[in-house]
């Protein structure tokens, strides 16, 4: 089973995968996270603010696209679950954000779109975890709420406009993981 988590930058994704991760190993369950792809790169690169507003470029962000279905591909097999701790429209809504006047052409959009969600539609079930907790300027995340909240809308508005379904998840971690259980067939 391939769960995702969609969400903007600092509501727990993280946190929610690390903790049913987890908590299904211990019911004996093999469980993998999907790494976060731009912490990844950031490694490789050796810069944290690789990816930050006004450091960036479409190309860079072109690399957390392809990265992310590396990293999931290659966790496909790998287990009983697999928690895509971002889903790819997550780093969709931040090229948009960033990027959307060098992807003017409609044309480009739309094949970006219609690629982008063609992969979404492969996740089992997808959990939207609303803002819900301030974000926190890690050096690489940003702590902006402005900026969070486009975020969010950008997501959300994806999710939506390709009718792909989803379960908010709102509360606690605990509270959470357990309106992520009991939405799943396990």
């Amino acid at each position: 089973m391939k769960i995702a988590l969609t969400g903007a930058h600092g509501v727990g994704k993280s946190t929610l995968a690390i903790f049913l991760q987890e908590q299904w190993q211990r019911e004996g369950k093999n469980v993998v996270v999907t790494p976060e792809v731009p912490r990844l790169i950031c490694t490789q690169v050796d810069d944290k603010q690789y990816f930050r507003r006004g450091q960036n470029s479409l190309a860079k962000q072109a690399l957390i696209l392809l990265g992310q279905l590396v990293v999931e591909a290659e966790q496909d097999q790998q287990a009983d679950v697999q928690i895509c701790d971002r889903t790819l429209f997550d780093h969709w809504a931040y090229t948009l954000h960033a990027f959307r006047d060098e992807l003017a052409s409609p044309q480009l959009l739309e094949a970006y779109e219609w690629l982008i969600a063609k992969h979404c539609a492969s996740y089992d079930a997808i959990f939207y975890i609303p803002n819900e907790i301030q974000p926190v300027d890690d050096g690489t995340r940003e702590a902006d709420l402005v900026f969070q909240a486009e975020i969010d809308a950008l997501i959300t508005s994806l999710l939506q406009r390709h009718q792909l379904s989803y379960v908010t998840l709102t509360g606690s971690v605990e509270a959470r993981a357990t309106q992520l259980i009991t939405a799943l067939p396990f």
